[in-house]
């Protein structure tokens, strides 16, 4: 699989306009955040994009881009996720559970954001791949990881949303085909396919009678 400018790109111009369509078919605030999803991945394939173009100039200073990027893929989405799906939730047991895991994501991100302004980011291109390390102690990775994985997966799957299950495995499949092939460039990669999967948020509020129902 190759990537490059040019797909961080035009994925991000097909995501933006699904987000915007998303936002608008919006019928009540609580689908606001969720509605969003695809257009914070279209912004976060133009930080990609240039960060594409910067690595091919040889610019080995990590930049605002990748900065912008990281906080994007480390800090917004293990919240951002869980906290969607929560805010649509109306069974009430479904949504304690999401609240819990929205409780782990947010604790996630808030010792990612710590570690990424306390320790050096470094991106660098492996052939047509980007590897984003954020250099913090070893012996958080894995409960990092494992929290996550939690927080950006497990969601979809306890909505009571009649079409999430489907984004929910979207998404695992997405990150299983990741971390099978492409394990050393996985923030790169998984974003990358997250981000074209989650266009599926179009069709979920494209039929308000297939997701939740407000009164």
């Amino acid at each position: 699989m190759c990537f490059s400018a040019n797909a961080s790109f035009g994925v991000a111009v097909v995501l933006t306009v699904a987000g915007i369509a998303s936002i608008r078919k919006v019928r009540h605030t609580s689908y606001v955040m969720f509605a969003a999803i695809p257009l914070l991945f279209g912004i976060q394939q133009i930080l990609e994009g240039f960060i594409w173009m910067d690595k091919m100039k040889h610019q080995e200073i990590p930049g605002l881009a990748v900065y912008l990027f990281m906080i994007f893929a480390q800090v917004i989405w293990p919240t951002w996720a869980p906290v969607s799906i929560w805010v649509m939730e109306k069974d009430r047991k479904r949504k304690k559970l999401l609240g819990i895991i929205s409780v782990i994501g947010i604790c996630v991100s808030g010792t990612l954001a710590y570690y990424l302004f306390r320790y050096d980011v470094t991106a660098k291109m492996i052939q047509y791949h980007i590897q984003y390390e954020i250099n913090f102690p070893d012996q958080f990775r894995v409960p990092l990881a494992i929290g996550y994985f939690i927080s950006t997966i497990f969601a979809p799957f306890i909505s009571s949303g009649k079409r999430m299950l489907g984004l929910g495995l979207l998404i695992l499949l997405s990150f299983a085909i990741t971390k099978f092939y492409f394990d050393d460039y996985l923030i790169s990669v998984w974003c990358f396919l997250a981000a074209i999967m989650s266009g599926v948020v179009y069709l979920i509020l494209k039929d308000h009678h297939a997701g939740y129902k407000h009164e």
